[in-house]
């Protein structure tokens, strides 16, 4: 090593007012692989040191490494300093800890329970209060900072649960404005597909709590004056909109002879004609939706449906629409009972408000829903619930769909009697001929 152009005599005129009186420069060095200045220093109590480069004694205030290490609470030669000088270190950590959390959340935790557990940043972990769920949780220190909710478990979770809702949101606003954007406007806070949200119709000037995820499935208006104006559009249908509509659906031999609008019941009628029959009365527009022979002569032909249909099925060596067979509660009259129903709509638009619950269903082809909802009749003859029929009697007009009513306990039964249904179906050992051939016939 050769020195440099630094003495031990700059040097500590440098830092003479720094430098402790028990501390002194003894030797200036050169170390030329590293390329800087090396300050030897002599410590009255700890002995000389080993070699510091120069900076080290910008960032200093005690010169003397092991009086440096003993100021602040550090162990010297293995053996712990005193206590009070530990605690003095750890309340002062944990100050400046306490001072970054208020400053990074504010009063938004309760930090009282901090001190009993407190080390260091890094272990162990701490007991923190969230006041706005009032529920303590533990967390490293140094976790609480890095943490955007502080590594409280609710705030995170309802964290995740705002986050989804704004992706929903943006996938609801924009169906809305491209489905309704012309009409309505949201006018509230978008709280879940699930939850409630205003809309106000800018023709009607109007107010309407909406359901999201029921408006994007079942649709509606979100208006009912719109809703209102819709459907007498709707009903206004010409003989070219029916014959359209309908034209695939029309059996052979049935044709529209006519389309009239009745201004009494505000409904569009419809004048069929059968080749076999002649031209029927008028029957509304809802008559098409369900009926399987559009001629109402034909239909009372037809006691015996169920097999006259299965037949036809199987003459053409098809299976029939798609259809939907429900295991449900419905309330009829103001009386709640359980009903098996197949319909080739869906079940809420069969049933409407009279359906309450729906336990369970299945999706089958028309032939395969008429075999099991006739095998449920014959296996559950015995639990057949007839309070909705007497009901209608008692009113003076059945309900369409009173038959087929079971006792509630009869209910995990029938639905297991489903389930195997299906088991068969997929293993293809339904006999269709035997079924059609024990076709329960409605009285």
């Amino acid at each position: 090593m050769t020195r440099t152009r630094e003495t031990v005599e700059t040097i500590e005129r440098k830092y003479r007012d720094d430098l402790p009186s028990h501390v002194h420069v003894t030797e200036i060095l050169f170390d030329k692989d590293r390329g800087e200045s090396l300050v030897i220093l002599t410590c009255e109590k700890h002995g000389t040191q080993e070699p510091v480069p120069l900076g080290y004694l910008h960032k200093t205030k005690y010169y003397c490494v092991t009086c440096g290490n003993d100021a602040k609470g550090e162990t010297k030669r293995g053996v712990p300093h005193s206590e009070h000088v530990l605690e003095k270190s750890r309340s002062l950590r944990l100050s400046k800890w306490i001072t970054k959390s208020k400053s990074k959340y504010g009063d938004r935790f309760n930090y009282s329970e901090v001190e009993k557990d407190f080390r260091t940043a890094k272990d162990p972990v701490v007991r923190v209060t969230c006041r706005e769920h009032q529920k303590m949780f533990t967390v490293l220190p140094d976790k609480h900072h890095q943490n955007q909710n502080g590594g409280c478990p609710d705030c995170e979770r309802e964290s995740r649960f705002e986050k989804r809702i704004l992706r929903r949101k943006h996938v609801f606003e924009e169906w809305f404005e491209e489905n309704h954007g012309d009409r309505l406007e949201i006018k509230s806070k978008f709280r879940g597909m699930t939850n409630e949200l205003k809309v106000h119709c800018k023709i009607h000037q109007t107010d309407r709590v909406i359901v999201p995820s029921v408006m994007m499935l079942q649709g509606g208006w979100g208006c009912d004056k719109c809703a209102r104006d819709a459907t007498s559009k709707s009903r206004r249908l010409s003989k070219d909109d029916v014959e359209r509509e309908y034209a695939d659906k029309l059996p052979s031999g049935i044709t529209i002879q006519d389309v009239n609008f009745n201004e009494q019941t505000g409904r569009t009628e419809t004048v069929l004609r059968c080749e076999l029959h002649g031209v029927q009365d008028p029957v509304p527009l809802r008559y098409l939706y369900r009926t399987p022979t559009f001629c109402l002569e034909c239909g009372y032909v037809l006691r015996g449906f169920p097999e006259v249909l299965m037949r036809k099925y199987l003459d053409e060596g098809a299976k029939g629409r798609n259809s939907e067979l429900g295991v449900m509660e419905l309330e009829v009259f103001g009386i709640r009972g359980l009903k098996v129903g197949v319909t080739t709509r869906s079940l809420d638009l069969r049933y409407g408000h009279h359906l309450k619950k729906i336990f369970h269903l299945v999706q089958l082809s028309e032939l395969d829903a008429l075999v099991l909802e006739n095998r449920i009749k014959l296996r559950f003859f015995e639990e057949t619930d007839d309070r909705i029929i007497k009901a209608g009697m008692r009113e003076g007009t059945r309900w369409g769909g009173d038959t087929e009513f079971y006792f509630s306990r009869a209910k995990d039964q029938i639905i297991s009697l489903i389930k195997d249904f299906k088991i068969e179906l997929e293993g293809g050992l339904i006999d269709y001929e035997f079924e059609r051939s024990r076709v329960v016939v409605p009285t």
